[in-house]
């Protein structure tokens, strides 16, 4: 059975598109020459593309044993098979402000995502990938 996890909307991810949006009104208010309004644009696009980001990323674990990673309309899917994972766990944020999961691969890569229901996820990933439950 195919299951789909929505992305976990950080206190940081939300301070981050804040202090991009502060930015670009402060570059686009104090426009006194062309390069504020040039800076006040990149920060107006870069505070589009953390929103879309944050609101919509999703994680997706399919019946032939993949993780569809989607990290907003904007970015590029990323798949992995949930054969070539070797280890998955629960980690703190900075600050304890939350947990993120990291997922190891066999390959030597880690990715970091961050799930609404953090238990849920990492059960059906060890499940699903055939993990002992530690």
């Amino acid at each position: 059975m195919e299951r789909t996890f929505q992305h976990r909307v950080m206190v940081t991810e939300w301070a981050a598109i804040i202090l991009f949006a502060a930015v670009a009104f402060y570059w686009l208010w104090f426009r006194t020459n062309a390069v504020y309004v040039v800076f006040g644009a990149v920060f107006v696009v870069m505070t589009i593309i953390a929103t879309d980001r944050a609101v919509n990323s999703e994680y997706r674990l399919t019946d032939d044993g993949r993780l569809i990673v989607r990290r907003g309309r904007f970015g590029r899917r990323k798949i992995i098979r949930l054969d070539g994972i070797s280890d998955v766990r629960i980690m703190p944020l900075a600050f304890r402000l939350g947990s993120f999961v990291l997922i190891e691969c066999k390959d030597g890569k880690v990715v970091s995502l961050q799930p609404g229901n953090i238990d849920s996820f990492v059960k059906a990933v060890r499940k699903q990938g055939g993990l002992n439950n530690d």
